[in-house]
């Protein structure tokens, strides 16, 4: 995603529909090259043009693209990786999953000496050998465009073969029956890391509270910890205290 189709949807997500010309006109770009940034998003899942219109098309039903998910809720994010900090250890072994969230976590693990992770991430282990001196593995598997996760059966054959301390993952919905994904093969890879785990963090900003996705990721107490960047409604509060999933979140 280039920096003028990035500067569409920042458009897009203030108006969510404006008419293509008026598009070209704003950004200062013809028509042709607006057109053509425009088929690119749609592509993507991202918008959706119609009779000289382009809007802003973010459903349920997709996955965002990974480079859009990348620079979304910043703050809370770093908010939510510094609290899931406080569970880790020199020594410890981890399963991290592909998502953005985190990828906010990697550099904060530099500190810890003798790490052993496994993910699924492309840009996860990236940034790991950037910032960890961890010893790391990465799954086999395939990936699809606009996803930064490697997923498929030869993944969810590799993560078996592990038995971790702690698997840190995230999910890109919630609501009163549990945790929830767009993709199906994320949703069962991110499953088999929960199972091969002895503890879990589901790391989770206040933008995902009360959507559901169609695939069905866990139950509340399948996981250990729940972390966010604030308080939960009530409701989901005593859900998850029911479920023994204990919600952290930063004091006031």
């Amino acid at each position: 995603m280039n920096t003028r189709q990035e500067h569409i949807l920042e458009i897009l997500k203030q108006k969510k529909a404006i008419a293509i010309a008026d598009l070209s006109n704003l950004l200062a770009y013809s028509h042709s090259t607006i057109r053509r940034d425009l088929i690119t998003l749609e592509e993507m899942g991202l918008v959706q043009r119609e009779k000289g219109f382009v809007r802003l098309l973010m459903t349920n039903s997709k996955e965002k693209h990974f480079k859009l998910r990348n620079k979304e809720h910043i703050p809370q994010k770093l908010t939510i990786c510094h609290l899931a900090k406080d569970f880790l250890t020199d020594g410890m072994s981890l399963f991290l999953d592909s998502s953005s969230t985190v990828l906010q976590l990697c550099p904060m693990l530099a500190h810890y000496k003798n790490l052993t992770i496994v993910t699924n991430g492309i840009e996860t282990a990236y940034a790991l050998m950037q910032n960890t001196t961890a010893e790391l593995f990465i799954t086999g598997g395939y990936s699809r465009e606009g996803s930064s996760g490697i997923v498929g059966e030869s993944a969810l054959e590799y993560i078996k073969q592990f038995n971790l301390d702690l698997c840190i993952l995230s999910c890109s919905g919630l609501d009163e029956k549990g945790f929830y994904e767009p993709s199906m093969q994320q949703a069962l890879v991110k499953k088999q890391m929960l199972e091969n785990a002895k503890l879990s963090l589901m790391l989770c900003d206040n933008s995902k509270i009360y959507t559901n996705y169609k695939f069905y990721l866990s139950a509340y107490q399948n996981i250990d910890y729940l972390i966010t960047d604030k308080v939960l409604p009530h409701s989901l509060m005593e859900i998850a205290s029911r479920a023994n999933c204990e919600v952290i979140y930063p004091l006031p």
